[in-house]
C-alpha cells in the first residue's frame, strides 16, 4: 500500500514570535527529518516566507525541490523529496611544511 503524500500548509500560520511561518517550517523540517519523510508537499506565502528561504532551510535538512507550481499571486506549492546524496569529491588538503 502506498502512503499518501503529506502535505504542509503554512499559508495560515498566526505570525506570532513563537508561530511565526518560519519558526514552523523549521520545526516541520525537523520533525519530518526525524520521521525519515523522502518525499512531501509544501504550501507557502512567498510574502510570510521567501523561496530562497525555504531553499535553504530544506537544503539545510538535506531535501530538495522536485517541482513548484504557483497557486495563486502569492501561494507557492511545491514537491520536496530527500536529496540524493553526491560521493564527496573534497580530498583532506594538510598544511605544506
Amino acid at each position: 500500500m502506498v502512503k499518501p503524500l503529506k502535505e504542509i500548509d503554512l499559508r495560515y500560520t498566526p505570525t506570532t514570535c513563537t508561530s511565526h511561518p518560519v519558526a514552523t517550517l523549521i520545526n516541520t523540517l525537523k520533525n519530518l527529518e526525524k520521521e525519515g519523510a523522502n518525499k512531501f508537499k509544501l504550501i507557502f506565502n512567498v510574502d510570510d516566507i521567501p523561496r530562497n528561504i525555504v531553499k535553504f532551510f530544506l537544503a539545510e535538512h538535506g531535501y530538495c525541490i522536485e517541482e513548484e507550481s504557483p497557486l495563486d499571486n502569492k501561494s507557492v506549492s511545491i514537491l520536496v523529496s530527500k536529496c540524493e546524496k553526491k560521493a564527496s569529491t573534497t580530498q583532506n588538503q594538510g598544511s605544506a611544511t
